[in-house]
């Protein structure tokens, strides 16, 4: 009955989130952004007094959802986006990825859907802070590079829209022809979201068992340089980076689930004096490896059931499989939220 509770009450304030955030929409394009437009006459200073303002009310709006018990999230690496004209790179699985990175980024350009310029609840935000349009054609590139040398930190989300049901990542060439022509090191940015909500074709109604967990990883810069070398045409080094790109972003989530799972089992079986960097990801968890036994298989069984919805039975030759080491955990869990999706 707890759980139907908090289920039906994140119900409501998903729902509440989401009117705030129409109506927070509407009052800056109607209110705040016209007196802007009176106060601060010429254009660069006032874009960037927008820009500064949708920062502001996005890290106030991510707070409000924190605080209603929608979601939870830790950022790691912060202070790598602490810079300027920064090309920013980050995976897309849910519908308020773009939220929390224009909370967290500086004097933050990015590239937005056409359809976000005529939304009357996005609009006003949109045109006021001059974010770039992806409708633009083949001058899209060109704006984009523009904007990293006038000192703006540009994000963009290289999938194109939000990440497959699967899970897998496809990236198209837009964002590694914008590092490959402007020059431009690449600051990538892993998020991940477990349960996965408000992602592509969910709707917002269909919250998960329990609070979103966000985790944003900020990684270390990608040299451009090692992309262009050997006389590579801009063609050749685009695709060469968008294809480092695609390893990088599927290596670090698998990596990320693994960690999870490795805070899970220490978390569940309540092994004080185990760090999840002790555990060896391909080491066997029973007999020799971690020493586990048949009752913390049970209880590691209760804790799948719980946080993933994951029914093992005790009998069947495949649970022996599933549980021999992290990774092949972290592979059932993979198919698992694979085969909810589809």
């Amino acid at each position: 009955m707890r759980e139907g509770l908090s289920r039906g009450w994140r119900v409501l304030a998903t729902g509440l989130s989401f009117t705030v955030f129409g109506v927070g929409g509407l009052l800056l394009r109607v209110v705040v952004f016209p007196v802007l437009n009176v106060f601060v006459r010429e254009r660069r200073k006032r874009v960037a007094a927008a820009r500064g303002v949708i920062r502001v009310v996005f890290r106030a709006f991510v707070w409000m959802m924190q605080a209603l018990g929608v979601l939870r999230y830790e950022i790691v690496g912060a202070q790598r986006l602490e810079r300027n004209g920064l090309l920013i790179l980050a995976n897309h699985p849910t519908l308020i990825d773009a939220v929390f990175l224009m909370a967290l980024v500086k004097d933050a350009d990015c590239v937005v859907k056409g359809r976000l310029w005529n939304n009357p609840f996005t609009r006003g935000s949109v045109r006021a802070a001059g974010y770039i349009n992806n409708d633009a054609g083949i001058g899209l590139v060109n704006d984009c590079i523009a904007s990293l040398r006038s000192g703006n930190n540009l994000i963009i989300f290289p999938e194109g829209t939000r990440s497959e049901h699967d899970g897998l990542i496809a990236l198209k060439r837009g964002a590694a022809n914008i590092a490959v022509r402007g020059m431009r090191d690449v600051t990538p940015v892993v998020i991940r979201c477990d349960p996965v909500t408000l992602g592509k074709g969910e709707k917002w109604w269909r919250v998960p068992p329990r609070a979103a967990h966000f985790r944003i990883d900020v990684g270390e810069d990608i040299p451009i340089g090692r992309f262009i070398g050997d006389g590579a045409t801009d063609a050749i080094a685009a695709r060469r980076l968008t294809g480092y790109l695609q390893h990088y972003f599927t290596k670090e989530l698998n990596t990320m689930l693994e960690q999870e799972v490795k805070e899970m089992i220490i978390d569940v079986l309540q092994l004080e004096d185990v760090r999840p960097d002790d555990i060896d990801t391909d080491a066997p968890l029973f007999g020799e490896g971690l020493g586990l036994d048949s009752i913390d298989a049970l209880e590691l069984g209760v804790a799948l059931q719980k946080r993933y919805g994951i029914s093992l039975s005790a009998e069947a030759e495949d649970t022996r499989r599933h549980f021999a080491s992290v990774r092949a955990l972290a592979s059932l869990i993979e198919m698992s939220k694979s085969n909810k999706r589809s």
